[in-house]
């Protein structure tokens, strides 16, 4: 270890003399790596200036797209600031300064650990600058100086850079997402992503699906994967991924940035918004799907669609063997409270479905009176959205502002400007939901009178004939939520979520709806009596 002699308040270090040096490495980015700053530059300089010198390299220390600000992402530094406590007899040596550290306090902190070892630290590109002297120790402060300081404008740049490319040209800052392509060179005011064919289709075919609510995330991903869907890296896709694609707002023309919030966009969308909104409220849970479960079995197509009335928890189902060797399947919950043959329920189930049958097709008269009646109980949806449509744009536009003000430093709203915006944007998010809704009350509606009109004659025989995932998009599309099964009782719906029963909220007395027997409580049979047209 280097000797250290004391001169009043000074430290004077004693450095070793020694041949063996230790070179260390390091780039921040993919930019850095193809310039003077890529890692086989900085060897070649460091090892040419190692061979001038007669010096030995005895290690090789290198950080690839590690930032200098911090260690935490350095391993390849903390390595060699451990290896060099253990064999203090070498020098040290690097390209820059800026590639040693950003920080200048933290870098100053480093090389006073390697002056108290005895080490010798060198910098290629400025190999006058001797630590061994009170003058280089104030000349290498100088150029770590420098470096923070070129970082720090270099950041401030960036920043502005952005600003401008979101707030003023509506252009993505930065790599192109899954199903664009970034143009390299582009006109003033022309957008700088461009559709990228097949992965633009793959993604807009995402999005439907996912809107249709016969999907599940995972299995919306996994027939994506079959149609060829990867990552943007040409990488498999994860549900991570894909979760983090379907909430990316710049598919639907708009640039998200954490710094000034999404800002409408110039490129071309991938989908409306009114489909992104939807996908949306089918991801947080907010719309039900239709989806099948996902561990089908043909033999229990009932699975995680009935549940157990004592702790509504969705019933699994089994195979079971007797003596003989024959296999029976039974429901059954993990509470304990449920177990049932498959058989029994689904005779049960087979004949809640023949309950459910339509004496007579709904003419067009029939139709439009149910149309009116929604709309004098529930408001015309055009007028309610453009209500909320309204308020959303009054609301961006404040945060526009609001951003504005940030941005030419207003002293007023500097101190309150994260509540502010935090405000601002709940509203934006809550104004867009209630726009969504509105517009799926509606578009639910008319999908109900379609369900109506085209349902089948014989629910029960087709349940039956169907393949298991036709079964429970049958099953799943009739009872959203699914249905309660006691042990006693059979097959309850106590929550009356029924399809018919919505039919029956709009029928306004044009239709009766009688009791069906054998189901507890009372399940609707539904009779239309239409006028003639």
């Amino acid at each position: 270890m280097g000797r250290r002699t004391r001169k009043g308040n000074k430290q004077n270090y004693i450095f070793r003399t020694t041949n063996l040096v230790v070179i260390y490495l390091r780039v921040s980015s993919d930019e850095q790596a193809r310039n003077a700053y890529g890692l086989e530059s900085q060897k070649s300089a460091c090892e040419r200036f190692c061979k001038e010198r007669g010096w030995t390299v005895v290690a090789v220390f290198c950080d690839p797209g590690a930032s200098g600000w911090k260690d935490i992402d350095r391993p390849d530094f903390m390595k060699m600031m451990q290896y060099v406590q253990k064999n203090p007899n070498v020098n040290l040596v690097f390209y820059d300064y800026s590639r040693f550290f950003r920080d200048t306090l933290r870098a100053l902190s480093e090389l006073k650990k390697l002056d108290k070892l005895g080490i010798l630290s060198v910098s290629v590109c400025n190999p006058t600058i001797d630590c061994r002297t009170a003058a280089g120790r104030t000349a290498r402060r100088d150029e770590l100086s420098k470096a923070e300081d070129f970082s720090d404008t270099h950041s401030e740049k960036q920043i502005e850079r952005m600003r401008v490319s979101v707030m003023e040209r509506g252009t993505f800052p930065g790599k192109a997402p899954l199903g664009y392509a970034n143009v390299p060179y582009r006109q003033k005011d022309q957008p700088n992503l461009v559709p990228n064919e097949p992965s633009f289709g793959l993604v807009r075919k995402s999005f439907e699906m996912m809107e249709s609510g016969n999907y599940g995330l995972v299995a919306c991903m996994r027939e994506m994967k079959k149609l060829g869907l990867r990552t943007q890296y040409g990488n498999e896709m994860t549900a991570g991924a894909f979760s983090r694609l379907l909430r990316n707002p710049v598919y639907i023309g708009k640039i998200p940035s954490t710094r000034y919030g999404t800002q409408p966009g110039i490129h071309q969308p991938c989908v409306s918004e009114a489909t992104f909104n939807k996908v949306q409220l089918v991801l947080q849970g907010k719309k039900p799907t239709t989806s099948p479960y996902q561990r089908n079995r043909p033999e229990l197509p009932l699975r995680r669609f009935l549940r157990c009335p004592e702790c509504n928890h969705s019933l699994t189902g089994s195979g079971v063997r007797n003596r003989y060797g024959r296999l029976y399947h039974y429901y059954w919950c993990t509470c304990g409270f449920v177990n049932v043959s498959a058989d029994r329920a689904h005779k049960e189930f087979v004949e809640l479905l023949k309950s459910l049958q339509t004496d007579a097709p709904l003419n067009k008269s029939f139709v439009e009176s149910l149309r009116t009646n929604w709309e004098a109980k529930h408001g015309d949806s055009s007028i309610v959205v453009t209500k909320l449509t309204r308020e959303l744009g009054d609301a961006q536009s404040k945060r526009e502002k609001l951003i504005l003000k940030y941005i030419d430093d207003d002293p007023i709203i500097q101190s309150s400007f994260p509540e502010l915006k935090a405000t601002l944007d709940s509203r934006i998010e809550l104004l867009q939901a209630q726009i969504a809704e509105s517009e799926m009350a509606r578009a639910t509606f008319d999908e109900l009178l379609i369900f109506s009109q085209k349902m089948p004659s014989n629910l029960a025989q087709l349940w039956m004939e169907a393949s298991i995932d036709l079964k429970q998009k049958v099953q799943n599309t009739l009872f959203l939520g699914g249905l309660l099964y006691d042990p006693e009782k059979g097959i309850l719906n106590t929550d009356n979520r029924c399809t018919f029963n919505q039919l029956q909220e709009f029928f306004a007395g044009n239709v009766h709806l009688v009791d069906a027997v054998g189901i507890e409580p009372t399940t609707c049979r539904l009779r239309a009596e239409c006028s003639a047209s």
